[in-house]
C-alpha cells in the first residue's frame, strides 16, 4: 500500500483515480491544483504523485519543477489530454524532461494506470 497524491482540476478525474487506486489498496489524498498539492507535499510524505499538467493555478509542469527542486528525486506520473491548440504529446514530453517518472496520455485505461503505479512503487 502506498500513499499517493492525486492532482487534477477536474473532479471527475480525481474521483475516478481515487476509486481505481483505493480499490488497489492505496491511500489517496487529493488536490485540485498545484498550489494545494505543493502545500500537501510539504506537510506530509507521499510515495507517488499523479498530476495533470494543464491546471489554472500552478500547472503540473510548475509543480514537478518545484517539488523536484525542493525535494530532489520524486516519483511522478504526469497525465494530460493536451489542449485544443497543442497535443498532449508535447506537454508530456516536457514533463518527462522536467522529472516526471512516467507519462500517461488521457484517456488511459485502469490497467495502464495501475501498471505505471506498480512499476514506480517497485523502484526503491
Amino acid at each position: 500500500m502506498a500513499k499517493i497524491l492525486v492532482v487534477d482540476d477536474e473532479k471527475q478525474i480525481r474521483d475516478m483515480l481515487t476509486q481505481i487506486l483505493t480499490r488497489a489498496k492505496h491511500e489517496v489524498e487529493l488536490a485540485e491544483d498545484g498550489v494545494i498539492a505543493l502545500q500537501k507535499y510539504r506537510a506530509s510524505s507521499f510515495d507517488l504523485i499523479i498530476t495533470d499538467l494543464m491546471m489554472a493555478k500552478k500547472n503540473g509542469l510548475e509543480l514537478i519543477r518545484e517539488i523536484s527542486r525542493e525535494f530532489g528525486e520524486v516519483r511522478v506520473i504526469a497525465i494530460s489530454g493536451g489542449i485544443p491548440t497543442s497535443p498532449s504529446d508535447y506537454y508530456l514530453s516536457v514533463a518527462k524532461l522536467m522529472g516526471a517518472s512516467k507519462i500517461l496520455d488521457k484517456p488511459f485505461t485502469k490497467v495502464e494506470l495501475l501498471a505505471a503505479v506498480d512499476a514506480l512503487l517497485a523502484q526503491e
